[in-house]
């Protein structure tokens, strides 16, 4: 037995995958650079009300075919979050005459924002602290955007507003 130290060697193995890579690429319409959003702030509520603030831009980039779509962090800002308990206030009333209609006699629900630390210092939340971004310059949201569907051209040439763009290009193994 003996042992090849021949970086060389490698080299076909790589640039078989890599053509293998561009083949499911373009079949797929996908390939393998990670592209993010980046929702920026002064503080983590701000940062939160610019995600908040850019959902409707990804959901119509979702309907346009533009991406197949994004992991968004699931707290919204203090903000929506005390809009949506006003809403969800406002329509308490008719719920509950609905539930006493069926015999369920509800219970009064606290309803209050949840801010982001207290949210991310939660086990349950354990997998979402990899989008959070806090330093003492700001904070940052990451939402990995899935299934850009031209890559290199439909996000990067899409804007939408309080938001940045981001991506990891994969290393070149034939340099």
């Amino acid at each position: 037995m003996s042992a090849d130290d021949d970086l060389k060697a490698l080299q076909a193995a790589l640039r078989q995958l890599q053509t293998q890579e561009a083949i499911i690429a373009s079949v797929t319409g996908r390939d393998a650079t990670q592209r993010w959003l980046i929702a920026s702030g002064s503080g983590a509520e701000q940062a939160l009300q610019g995600k908040d603030a850019l959902l409707p831009g990804l959901a119509a980039l979702r309907d346009g075919s533009i991406i197949t779509g994004a992991t968004v962090l699931p707290i919204n800002s203090e903000e929506t979050q005390r809009r949506d308990i006003r809403l969800i206030k406002n329509a308490m009333p008719e719920a509950k005459r609905v539930l006493e209609l069926y015999g369920i006699e509800p219970e009064e629900a606290r309803l209050e924002p949840l801010a982001l630390q207290p949210w991310l210092q939660d086990y349950l939340s354990a997998g979402w602290r990899r989008l959070v971004i806090e330093s003492k310059a700001g904070a940052a949201i990451l939402i990995p955007v899935q299934g850009e569907r031209r890559p290199g051209r439909g996000l990067r040439s899409t804007r939408l507003p309080g938001s940045a763009h981001a991506h990891s290009a994969r290393p070149r193994h034939d340099e």
